[in-house]
């Protein structure tokens, strides 16, 4: 009986213990996982080496290649037919067969066709990392392993915000690679952070108040590198081509400076 009742006292405090130490902190440490499904190609087509590449440009300002891992699957090979052989079997209907390309993120989430591919890849790119950056993560992130060469933003956007979809388009087409004084090179790295997230609003304060911005400012879209912060669509857009073509982005001095 003895026993029992100290397991029972134990087993509470274990899993609080748990809880508490997740939300205290804990990184999910995970990496996203995705297969891109396509037709045999010519030969010298070589389709899945070049949306491998495409994508790797194409996410390069929010992504770095260690936070995912990507694999291109051509359906003339048996093991890699039987996959996509699953997929099908579970979402055609009498009127409706899906043909590739497919792009299959961490096991569940789809986007079937090169027009939802093209239309879509970006947005579903970010609502995966909504889903799965804690605040540790983020904070994590914004600390570490950001190169000072890199042009650095943070960017608190909404994910039904009109101006928000507008300024991420002209993110998605801008060049990742960019010279300053037309000679040193620098990437374009661009965290995201979506407001809509509740466990992200802790940060966005405390973003905005480093910053001192005010409160009628506070709001998305809005941008910020190690000396500022640019608000507003046609702000940003007017503006951060100049703030990454003059340096003034780069050597990024980590998130605990920014907010002493």
């Amino acid at each position: 009986m003895k026993r029992i009742l100290i397991f029972l006292f134990i087993l509470p405090m274990f899993l609080f213990g748990c809880i508490n130490k997740k939300e205290n902190g804990v990184p999910n440490n995970e990496v996203m996982k995705i297969d891109y499904f396509y037709y045999p190609s010519c030969e010298s087509c070589n389709d899945g080496e070049a949306f491998i590449e495409n994508f790797k440009y194409t996410v390069s300002d929010i992504l770095d290649e260690n936070d995912y891992e990507i694999e291109a699957k051509n359906i003339a090979v048996t093991e890699y037919l039987e996959e996509y052989q699953k997929i099908v079997d579970e979402i055609k209907t009498d009127l409706y067969f899906p043909n590739p390309p497919f792009l299959i993120i961490n096991d569940n989430i789809r986007l079937i066709g090169q027009q939802d591919i093209d239309n879509n890849l970006r947005k579903t790119i970010l609502n995966v990392l909504s889903s799965i950056n804690n605040e540790y993560d983020l904070r994590n992130k914004m600390e570490n392993n950001i190169n000072s060469d890199d042009s650095y933003f943070i960017y608190f956007y909404k994910e039904d915000c009109p101006p928000c979809i507008e300024t991420d388009f002209y993110f998605s087409k801008l060049d990742k690679i960019h010279y300053i004084l037309g000679d040193n090179e620098t990437k374009l790295k661009i965290q995201y952070i979506d407001a809509n997230n509740n466990n992200n609003l802790k940060l966005m304060a405390d973003i905005y108040d480093a910053y001192n911005v005010p409160k009628e400012e506070r709001n998305v879209p809005i941008i910020f590198w190690k000396d500022g912060y640019l608000n507003g669509k046609d702000n940003i857009r007017q503006n951060i081509i100049d703030i990454i073509n003059k340096g003034e982005a780069q050597n990024w001095p980590g998130l605990t400076k920014i907010l002493k």
